[in-house]
């Protein structure tokens, strides 16, 4: 059985915390669908940061889609 997602770059990152006291420290850790992003004292605003990639992304998902399958009955691309 695996950790849940993140439990293992939660537990690299308060490592890192701990034998770097007083330091930024920033941590990625990603899966097959998931990524995970620990963060303490960096001057990054990281929700919003999320919420700025997260409408330009999502277009380009759409766009892959239709390319990929330009034959659907639904296009992605046009909010119902």
């Amino acid at each position: 059985m695996f950790p849940p997602p993140g439990k293992t770059s939660g537990d690299l990152h308060d490592r890192l915390c701990r034998k770097y006291p007083g330091k930024a420290i920033l941590t990625l850790g990603y899966g097959p669908d998931f990524a995970v992003l620990c963060s303490r004292g960096v001057l990054m605003n990281i929700p919003w940061m999320v919420r700025d990639i997260d409408a330009p992304l999502s277009e380009l998902i759409k766009e892959l889609l239709f390319t990929i399958m330009p034959d659907l009955t639904y296009d992605v691309r046009q909010p119902q």
